[in-house]
């Protein structure tokens, strides 16, 4: 059948819940990056959007005279 070679990997890791084999690194998960990628985004997107409606605003103001 052949010999098994089980390589320990070292800091955050994810194991197996019965025989505790090291399976990945914690970092190496994609889907936690893309979440944390997705939430950037999500993030960068309200604040332009929102400073976006505040400049419309005051050209708003400043338009009608009242700055």
């Amino acid at each position: 059948m052949g010999k098994l070679f089980v390589v320990y990997l070292e800091g955050r890791i994810y194991s197996c819940k019965h025989c505790q084999t090291h399976l990945a690194l914690y970092d190496d998960i994609v889907s936690k990056v893309l979440i944390f990628y997705l939430f950037l985004c999500l993030r960068l997107f309200i604040i332009c959007l929102f400073s976006s409606l505040i400049c419309l605003g005051l050209q708003g103001l400043l338009v009608n005279g009242f700055l």
